[in-house]
């Protein structure tokens, strides 16, 4: 009996412009790609800039693809080394439906920021670390998307 293979072009990645909501608070948007229903999304992120800091203050998904998913956090902040991971679920139990397929974003985080991002360029990775991995859970199993490489140079528009 043959298994059957299921070939996905699926990805993660960030928005291509950081947005400063004020003078000391940014916001950065997790973008998705899915092929197939996702249940669950695992995203470990780091950062590095060498002419700013970022503290971890939240994450929300009001206006995003995942808005009514019932869990959405931070299931690890690693703040000393720059990383975070990310669980997002529609639900526990199977109440709600999977995410269906499309792209767009997911989830917005939010950072304090000490110092000056205008001009800098902060790199973004979904480097796993501990264990915290990049992954998809579906019907079909779970797997790791691809990452799209992400620099993003501001300067910051502040809203």
């Amino acid at each position: 009996m043959l298994t059957p293979v299921r070939v996905v072009a699926d990805t993660v990645g960030f928005s291509s412009q950081l947005i400063g909501i004020e003078k000391d608070t940014m916001r950065i948007d997790i973008l998705a790609r899915n092929s197939l229903p996702v249940s669950q999304f695992d995203i470990p992120i780091s950062w590095s800039s060498e002419a700013f800091n970022l503290d971890y203050l939240s994450i929300s998904t009001s206006g995003h693809r995942t808005d009514y998913f019932n869990i959405a956090e931070a299931a690890n902040v690693d703040s000393l080394n720059n990383r975070i991971a990310l669980r997002l679920v529609s639900s526990t139990d199977r109440s709600l439906p999977d995410l269906p397929p499309d792209t767009g974003a997911l989830v917005s985080i939010y950072f304090a920021v000490t110092g000056d991002p205008t001009g800098n360029t902060l790199t973004l990775t979904t480097q796993p670390y501990n264990i915290y991995q990049l992954s998809y859970t579906t019907d079909f199993g779970v797997y790791s998307p691809a990452t799209l490489p992400s620099s993003n140079s501001p300067p910051c528009q502040y809203k």
